[in-house]
């Protein structure tokens, strides 16, 4: 009956963290489609707004400074991808 029990408490703690790192997930990967549309949009304000975010929190600030290379790069913005790596 007790290995019973301590069986059930594995199993609930397992899920529990299954469960958080599916959350952490989801505001990691909204997050992250928020500020590259904002980094497309040239929208500082909601690009500061989605960094102050809890999921922009989760995020460090080398995926952020890479999300507006990435762009940089994508729109052959040199100048601003050079700037960007100093």
């Amino acid at each position: 009956m007790r290995s019973d029990l301590l069986i059930l408490i594995l199993i609930i703690i397992a899920d529990a963290v299954l469960l958080l790192e599916i959350v952490y997930f989801i505001l990691r990967r909204s997050t992250s489609n928020r500020l590259i549309r904002a980094a497309f949009e040239n929208n500082e304000a909601e690009f500061t707004k989605a960094s102050a975010s809890l999921g922009g929190k989760l995020l460090s600030d080398f995926d952020k400074k890479l999300i507006r290379f990435n762009v940089a790069e994508i729109r052959r913005d040199d100048a601003k991808a050079e700037a960007l790596i100093k």
